[in-house]
Order: C-alpha cells, then sequence, then structure tokens
C-alpha cells in the first residue's frame, strides 16, 4: 500500500480544486492513474439489461489506447459491472472503496478488488483499520466525483447514492451526463430527473466518445 498525502506531487490535482480535499490517499496500485483524465461511471445496485446494454455499449476497446481512465466505487451493480468490463477490455479503471483495504465490500466482488490492484488501481481516503459507517460511503462518493472530469449516471432510482455523486460533481463545477430511460421504470427515475435538472444527455456511444476523448464521428465510424 502506498500513501499519498495532499503535499505530493502525484495527488490528484482534480481533488485539490475541491473543499475539505482527503489529507491522504491510500492507494493499491498503479498511482499513475491518478492524474490521468478520469471519468466516473456511476448507477443503480440493481442493475437491468438495459443498464449492462449501456456499459457494453458505451466501453469500447479502443479506449485503451487513451489516457482516460474509468472510475467507480466497486459496488453491485452498475459499479461492479463497470469495473468487470475494464479488466475484460484492456481499459484502465480506479475503483474508489468506502473503507479501508481490511474491509473491503461488498465481498462479492472481493475477485475485482483483487484484480483491479494488478491491473489498475484502488484508493481510499481511510486506512485499513477503518471500520464502515454510513457517512462513509457518502465521503466516497464525493471522492468519485471529486476525481473526475465528468461523471456519467447510466441507471439508478430516485433515492440512489449515484445521485450523490452526480450532485457533488455539480456542487465542483464538473459535467454531468444521464442516459434517458423508461419514465415508467424505476431504475430510470433518477437519470430522468437529472436530465430534467439539466444534466447532459447522453444518447449514443457517440456522445459518450466525444466526452472520453476520442473526437470525430468517424473514429467510431470504424467501431464494430
Amino acid at each position: 500500500m502506498q500513501i499519498l498525502s495532499y503535499s505530493d506531487q502525484k495527488y490528484p490535482y482534480l481533488l485539490k480544486e475541491i473543499y475539505d480535499p482527503p489529507q491522504n490517499l491510500y492507494c493499491e496500485g498503479n498511482i499513475d492513474l491518478l492524474n490521468m483524465k478520469c471519468i466516473s461511471l456511476v448507477g443503480t445496485r440493481n442493475i437491468t439489461k438495459y443498464g449492462k446494454y449501456l456499459v457494453n455499449e458505451f466501453l469500447l476497446n479502443e479506449y485503451s489506447l487513451l489516457d482516460v481512465v474509468f472510475v467507480s466505487g466497486l459496488a453491485l451493480g452498475i459499479d461492479g459491472f463497470v469495473h468487470q468490463k475494464c479488466l475484460e477490455r484492456g481499459l484502465k479503471t480506479i475503483a474508489i472503496t468506502p473503507g479501508g483495504f481490511g474491509n473491503v465490500i461488498p465481498k462479492k466482488n472481493m475477485y475485482i478488488y483483487e484484480e483491479i490492484k494488478k491491473k489498475g488501481l484502488v484508493i481510499s481516503e481511510f486506512p485499513s483499520e477503518r471500520c464502515f459507517g454510513k457517512e462513509m460511503f457518502v465521503l466516497r462518493n464525493r471522492l468519485i466525483a471529486g476525481i473526475s472530469k465528468a461523471t456519467v449516471v447510466f441507471e439508478a432510482g430516485e433515492k440512489s447514492g449515484s445521485l450523490i455523486t452526480a450532485r457533488y460533481a455539480l456542487d465542483f463545477n464538473r459535467d454531468v451526463y444521464a442516459v434517458p430511460g423508461n419514465i415508467c421504470n424505476h431504475f430510470s427515475q433518477g437519470c430522468n430527473l437529472l436530465l430534467k435538472d439539466g444534466a447532459n444527455l447522453l444518447t449514443s456511444k457517440y456522445d459518450f466518445g466525444e466526452i472520453v476523448g476520442m473526437k470525430g464521428s468517424q473514429a467510431l465510424l470504424n467501431i464494430s
């Protein structure tokens, strides 16, 4: 485990722009990812076929060639699926845990955690012996938004924790994107609410390519 203090030159510069940034970051993996272009991808713990489709459609193998890192919270649902697809497709990913490394949850995602330590980066603002409290999930969401240039919400219910991440991103003057969904589907209500409140509309892999930094539709037209 590596510990980065606020004064360390590798401490992520975007985190220095937020109010009350962590004084220390506890890291396992490749800390060089911290100052690449980070985009957070978040959503419901109760992922649907639609959510899986979106992640599969948007996370393209070609993004492994770019200095872009996909950030999420290692939770069940969208978060874990994002990390899983990044690992499968050779994409860079950072997982941010709500507690220390000695108490990783959910246990179902422990194998993802172990793989990300080898191929990406896992970070926390708490030492390994720190126990969980409800407030730590909110702080984790703040860190996800704070480290990222943009936050994308794929699927979210009206009370989803990913909406907290989106609100932090707005507070930090970062871009927020949401994918619209069926107005009758509970797990789309949060995204539709974000869009109603002014989030950027995300409707295709071409839109997503612009966020990632693959400029121009022609580059994406060559992707099967």
